[in-house]
């Protein structure tokens, strides 16, 4: 792990961001409330229902920039050495039960494929992920949660470990079938609770949830907590994910579609990318860019990481 957090500190205190009152603006609880299914999957019988891919919403105060005016001019002034971070994580498994029957269990032995899973696809980027603890809690409320909510600050602050210096992985049952979501980091300050990830306990590797059970919806959202945009950001609008190398792309793409070219601008949709809609199968790919606005990004904001 490289040397920065004297840097680090320095520049978490130039950033100065605002901390924020404990809940979501009103204008991104209504945009929760309005998501509408836009994927098909199935509940733990195997019966067909509509669910969310990703709930992760772009909020916080405007003044928090979301890319630095030059990626590279900043990377020449601070990236003294080669990236290189080794995140602790701290799993919260919900559960609950029902009659017979339990929803939302996730083994350690699928925990430990979900870091692994992490790892391999964080790994070209200089970030490397380990299990600092686990917890397991049966509480039917919590398992079922959705994004914004009270019931959502109410899990976190009671399971949330150290939030500036750990990410922490929900896995739950969430409703309205949401696979997951993240908060970036300029819309909460460092400490909040709110931040971590919430996936669906059917997505890690080998969970039910057949085309996303590989463990990359964890990969996806996790993209989101370190900073990185949809790669179908703007659509076909300048400046889209802030990743030069990111081929634009007008909407997202559900089904791996090899080909597929939504927009006039060089470049097919990057299909492959981790922070499409692909299911898990056709994910296989983070660029460069999306790797060095990571490090802006955790250097900026989550400099406890460090």
């Amino acid at each position: 792990m490289r040397c920065r957090i004297l840097l680090a500190a320095v520049l978490a205190l130039l950033v100065a961001v605002p901390v924020l009152a404990e809940e979501p603006p009103k204008e991104a609880r209504a945009a929760w409330q309005n998501m509408q299914p836009d994927i098909m999957i199935q509940d733990e019988i195997g019966n067909p229902i509509t669910g969310i891919r990703c709930a992760t919403l772009d909020f916080g105060p405007t003044e928090n920039p979301r890319a630095p005016e030059d990626l590279d001019a900043w990377l020449q002034e601070n990236a003294l050495e080669k990236f290189s971070v080794n995140i602790p994580v701290s799993v919260h498994v919900i559960y609950y039960t029902s009659g017979s029957r339990t929803y939302g269990s996730v083994t350690d032995a699928q925990i430990a494929a979900q870091i692994a899973q992490l790892n391999a696809e964080y790994g070209p980027c200089g970030v490397s992920f380990y299990l600092h603890s686990t917890t397991r809690t049966n509480n039917k409320t919590w398992a079922t949660m959705r994004p914004g909510t009270s019931t959502e600050l109410t899990a976190k602050t009671a399971l949330a470990v150290d939030p500036t210096n750990v990410y922490n992985l929900y896995t739950a049952a969430p409703g309205g079938g949401i696979l997951g979501w993240s908060y970036f980091p300029w819309s909460y300050a460092e400490s909040s609770v709110w931040h971590g990830t919430v996936i669906h306990y059917g997505s890690v590797p080998g969970g039910y949830l057949t085309s996303y059970n590989e463990g990359d919806t964890a990969v996806h959202e996790c993209g989101h907590y370190l900073g990185l945009y949809h790669t179908f950001q703007g659509g076909c609008t300048e400046p889209n994910d802030y990743c030069a190398d990111t081929p634009q792309e007008a909407t997202p793409d559900y089904y791996c579609t090899e080909g597929r070219d939504t927009c006039t601008a060089p470049g097919l949709d990057p299909i492959h990318n981790f922070m499409d809609y692909t299911p898990d199968y056709c994910m296989y790919e983070f660029t460069t860019d999306q790797c060095e606005r990571i490090d802006w990004a955790v250097t900026t904001y989550k400099p406890g990481l460090l």
